[in-house]
């Protein structure tokens, strides 16, 4: 009983509290500044306090930056399927709630083809938390 009046007196002191109040208390990150934060803790952080269309846009970045660093060693159906990739990372793939069947069946064959076509080295530098990678001039 003690801890439903707290909670009660809490909620009173802030106001009301909407299930739109985690939406709007989204936050907006440069990729740059993502890139600086200290460790992957705080990358991931970050990157659940964005907006879904923040984080369609650190993922897109990431994989576009990896695509361009590496794209001199890329085989042919790697670009290809980074494409594809990069076209898949919507805000919509990154939207709270229960996303359609169709766009978990879509993540899960992308995922397991990105296993197929990559290293797990390759993997790990198009995470989102993954490694830094400065813009090509």
């Amino acid at each position: 009983m003690g801890r439903a009046c707290v909670v009660v007196a809490v909620l009173s002191a802030i106001g009301s509290v909407s299930p739109f109040a985690a939406v709007q208390s989204k936050q907006k990150i440069e990729y740059d500044t993502f890139c600086k934060l200290p460790d992957v803790e705080a990358k991931r952080s970050a990157f659940v306090a964005a907006t879904p269309e923040n984080q369609a846009e650190l993922a897109r970045t990431q994989i576009e930056r990896w695509r361009d660093a590496n794209m001199a060693r890329l085989k042919p159906e790697q670009a290809e399927f980074l494409a594809e990739m990069i076209a898949f990372v919507t805000p919509e793939a990154y939207a709270p709630g229960q996303a359609s069947s169709e766009m978990r069946a879509k993540r899960r064959t992308l995922q397991g083809k990105q296993r197929e076509l990559f290293t797990y080295a390759d993997l790990q530098g198009m995470e989102s938390n993954g490694p830094c990678i400065p813009k090509r001039k």
